[in-house]
């Protein structure tokens, strides 16, 4: 028996006194669901089928754009049927966020948490695509919700630093890379904890935190020793710009020895490099002020 068939003896039992409301009621929940899976289904296939359009890297052909925005279509219109359908909303968000359509995929994955809002991975996905489009605050939002509820999530914990460190939050954004380092051993995130001050343009911590890592043996040693560099010249290029060559000088050998205390027995190769570092900086200096000595004469 069909849908409408079953429909229209529910209607006339009913009208007749034979059926209660109930179950008049039951039945064409029943109906809608059917319905509401077949147009799910529908969309579904439609999806699979832009899919096929998408190129390795994610980009999709100009000659595709029709077929993703069928399937979005037809997303779209189980939503308007069946806006408590959880899956839609799945569906929706995963193919908006794979064929780069970030606005509907926070439309999707919002509607999904509104009807389950304890779903970690709704979040996740969501505080991802605020991230790739470049919303920072709102990514860390979503973070720092996720995080309080399932502080164990490690991937979202790095998120949640890089969103932090966009958002010029700069020593939580460290103290996030640090909590990964020591609960997972991941220590190529210490370059991470060190970019975090370098984009912060201090100097000082930037070199300190460099020298931590390198005396930690850290994955990301070359990285470590650009940020080093980094560092090194955010303290000296200042005080070279402004002639003030005498302090230039005396920053230099502060920082060699800095390394020195740090590295030395610890890591003698990034310490070779950090004093050869030193000393090209040393000889720029002679020379420039040589040649400021020599104008003034």
């Amino acid at each position: 028996m069909d849908a409408r068939g079953s429909f229209g003896r529910i209607l006339l039992a009913a009208l007749t006194g034979a059926l209660l409301l109930p179950a008049l009621a039951s039945a064409l929940l029943a109906a809608d669901s059917r319905d509401c899976r077949r147009r799910l289904a529908r969309a579904e296939a439609k999806a699979e089928a832009a899919r096929t359009h998408l190129a390795p890297e994610g980009t999709l052909a100009p000659e595709a754009k029709a077929a993703v925005d069928e399937a979005m279509a037809a997303y779209h219109a189980v939503i308007r049927h069946c806006p408590e359908m959880i899956e839609v909303y799945e569906g929706l968000g995963n193919l908006a966020f794979s064929t780069g359509r970030m606005d509907d995929a926070i439309h999707a994955y919002r509607g999904y948490l509104q009807l389950r809002p304890d779903s970690v991975a709704a979040a996740s996905r969501l505080g991802y695509v605020f991230m790739k489009g470049g919303r920072y605050e709102e990514a860390v939002t979503v973070y720092e919700w996720l995080l309080e509820h399932h502080p164990d999530r490690v991937n979202d914990r790095k998120q949640y630093a890089l969103a932090l460190q966009k958002t010029g939050r700069t020593e939580e954004a460290a103290a996030q890379f640090r909590e990964i380092v020591s609960a997972t051993g991941e220590t190529k995130l210490n370059c991470n904890e060190t970019m975090t001050y370098v984009d912060a343009k201090d100097g000082d911590k930037t070199i300190r935190s460099a020298l931590r890592g390198l005396a930690a043996h850290s994955e990301s040693e070359g990285c470590l020793l650009y940020g080093w560099e980094k560092g090194f010249q955010l303290i000296t290029f200042s005080l070279v710009k402004e002639r003030h060559f005498r302090e230039a000088r005396a920053a230099c050998q502060a920082e060699r020895a800095r390394a020195v205390e740090m590295l030395s027995g610890v890591n003698v190769t990034a310490l070779s490099v950090i004093e050869n570092k030193v000393q090209d900086m040393l000889d720029r200096i002679a020379k420039l002020a040589a040649i400021e000595a020599n104008r003034s004469q």
